[in-house]
């Protein structure tokens, strides 16, 4: 939708101030995209609407998301049915989560 709707409007509205990537190379978005969908700070709603402003085909599109999100699917999927199973072990992992997330950082 980004692609039929966005970007004549955007090419309206910023008139030579923005660029959609025209000429880059399904391969060099593909790497894009894969790559910041790795980023936890960039949004997957950004990365999807600025990769349907570019010329990349979405078969490659599907294909770099896919790589990307299948691992983590899995293991939130496995961790889940673990949680789900043991009540204990779920306070346990939780507690232990909520701590890690509070001092690793610093």
């Amino acid at each position: 939708m980004t692609r039929l709707l966005g970007r004549q409007f955007l090419e309206r509205v910023l008139t030579g101030h923005i660029t959609f990537c025209m000429e880059c190379s399904d391969k060099l978005l593909t790497k894009v995209v894969l790559v910041s969908r790795l980023l936890p700070f960039v949004s997957f709603g950004i990365v999807s609407y600025g990769a349907g402003l570019t010329s990349m085909s979405l078969h490659r599109f599907v294909l770099a998301t896919a790589i990307r999100m299948t691992p983590l699917t899995l293991v939130y999927t496995y961790f889940g049915s673990i949680l789900s199973v043991d009540p204990i072990l779920t306070v346990l992992m939780g507690a232990t989560f909520a701590a890690l997330f509070f001092f690793v950082p610093r």
